[in-house]
């Protein structure tokens, strides 16, 4: 599926190629994360899942990426503008490009080995994981924006050794974030005017360049097998592949709908005025001495929620209290797990 070579000549792909395959390589965990975020806010019983969605997701791009590899030296959003991975300087393509025989030859020596798709792999999906949980320990210890969405911070803040191992992270996490960047940055820039091959550090390190696949002369695609069951396996699979691209694009088009819905201009409404509390029940959960304290656990809210009732709780006492109970903690009202609603502030 080339949509670009077939636009712009020469064999090494430009700046903007690639820029947008790593807009599509980047595209792919936030479509999967807004689809996780709907199904768990609709079905609460899915918020463990949700949770561990950057393993789930991690785990399936690294089957798709190790078949896309396998089967033509690419990654998934390579393949998909039509590039490939490849061995060797800069010379050799434009050797390619000048004779069939040294275009032969170059693909026989660019081909990748396996244990460069398994360091492409490496690159694809381990180094992009452990980023992600880097920063997103880095935003829980920092106590930044999502510090106590889902997770409760230890009480005390801890001590010893692990406090000052966490002020080092805390510490020098920033500026190795800012060099990690940086050094992309370079690499980005260089490519652009031509100074250097590589488009990024971990290319560089495996020592993989970027190529067309006309520039390769891929053989021609083989024909359909000749058994029925195989020619359906086959088809099958080539249909699973084009409704995965329409499913990474749904996910974006629904996600850009739903920011830019967002973002309109609402209409002015009066806003209702807020209905009296429920009296607690004297065989109820009592209150805290503290409004900003969960009746449950109490401790501060974390990732807080409302019962019909008005009182609020954390998200995870309420609605496994009233998974169990089907009743309010406080007032012992009848109440049901999809009547725990979140509360954004």
């Amino acid at each position: 599926m080339s949509f670009l070579a077939s636009v712009s000549g020469g064999e090494s792909p430009s700046f903007f190629e690639l820029t947008a395959v790593s807009e599509l390589q980047n595209s792919l965990r936030p479509a999967l994360q807004f689809a996780a975020a709907v199904l768990a806010s609709r079905y609460p019983r899915l918020l463990r899942a949700h949770l561990h969605s950057d393993e789930v997701f991690f785990g399936l791009l690294a089957l798709l990426e190790l078949a896309h590899l396998r089967r033509g030296d690419a990654s998934f959003a390579e393949s998909f503008y039509g590039l490939r991975r490849v061995r060797g300087a800069e010379a050799a393509l434009a050797l390619a490009a000048k004779t069939s025989a040294g275009r032969q030859r170059w693909q026989a020596q660019s081909a990748l080995r396996p244990r460069d798709r398994w360091a492409s792999l490496l690159c694809l999906v381990v180094v992009p994981y452990l980023r992600v949980k880097l920063e997103a320990l880095y935003e829980l210890l920092s106590g930044g924006a999502a510090a106590g969405l889902l997770h409760r911070p230890p009480p005390g803040g801890g001590g010893g050794g692990g406090g000052r191992a966490t002020a080092l992270f805390v510490r020098w996490f920033g500026w190795c974030h800012a060099a990690v960047g940086g050094t992309q940055l370079a690499y980005q820039l260089r490519y652009l005017v031509g100074a250097g091959p590589y488009w990024a550090p971990l290319m560089h390190l495996v020592g993989l360049q970027f190529a067309r696949q006309d520039a390769t002369a891929p053989p021609a695609s083989s024909p359909l097998p000749a058994s029925l069951g195989a020619r359906a396996l086959t088809m099958a699979r080539k249909g699973a592949y084009a409704g995965f691209l329409l499913a990474v694009f749904a996910f974006k088009f629904l996600e850009w709908w739903h920011r830019t819905e967002a973002s309109l201009p609402s209409r002015r409404r009066a806003v209702p005025p807020a209905p009296p509390l429920a009296v607690p029940h004297a065989q109820g959960v009592a209150l805290p001495p503290d409004t900003r304290d969960c009746p449950l656990c109490r401790r501060p809210r974390v990732n807080e929620a409302a019962l019909p009732s008005g009182y609020m709780f954390c998200y995870a006492c309420a609605f496994n209290f009233v998974t169990a109970q089907r009743r309010c903690p406080v007032t012992r009202q009848p109440c049901q797990p999809h009547s725990v609603r979140r509360v954004f502030r």
